[in-house]
């Protein structure tokens, strides 16, 4: 199981996923937070109410139409369960989004992306590869970001595994992003 693979950041997952579901039954609409380079990220994720109809037009034909209000606009509320499930995802990809982007502002050649892997040139592989090290280092010893996202989320709890990572040992990693 991935608990015995990799047990710390299934701890954090499931962290997220208890404090994040917590503060949307608490009221919160949306979670937001800024990643390592400025990034605001708003993540709303709405449980639209909608009405079944079943209509005889060519054939039957159901469909589901968003209920409205009085005033035409659609009902939404904020649903815990979407949060639960996309907020660790997206906490961590926008954490790796701001390595690649703060790396890239450095390199000049051409690259892409597949996912959170970074190719470019084999005579620049080398350089990319330090900066991607560097940028990472640099932005996991600023501060702890997951410390920063339980206080946005009024969490209970302190987060697990924090004080663990040493940034530092990704300098000696040969294929770290690449």
């Amino acid at each position: 199981s991935m608990d015995a693979i990799v047990p710390g950041p299934m701890r954090v997952m499931r962290w997220i996923k208890k404090h994040v579901g917590e503060y949307i039954k608490n009221g919160g609409t949306e979670v937001e937070w800024e990643s390592p380079t400025g990034f605001v990220i708003n993540q709303v994720r709405n449980h639209i109410e909608t009405v079944q109809m079943e209509l005889q037009l060519l054939g039957r034909v159901q469909l589901r139409i968003p209920k409205t209000d009085e005033d035409g606009k659609v009902i939404e509320t904020p649903c815990p369960r979407k949060h639960r499930s996309s907020t660790a995802p997206n906490f961590i990809h926008s954490l790796d989004a701001s390595i690649l982007h703060s790396s890239f502002q450095k390199f000049n050649g051409p690259f892409t992306v597949i996912h959170d892997s970074v190719l470019c040139r084999a005579g620049d592989m080398g350089t990319l590869n330090s900066l991607v090290r560097e940028t990472y280092t640099g932005i996991f010893t600023s501060d702890c970001w997951l410390t920063r996202f339980g206080e946005i989320i009024n969490a209970s709890e302190p987060p697990p595994i924090v004080g663990t990572l040493d940034p530092t040992v990704v300098q000696e990693s040969t294929y770290f992003f690449c």
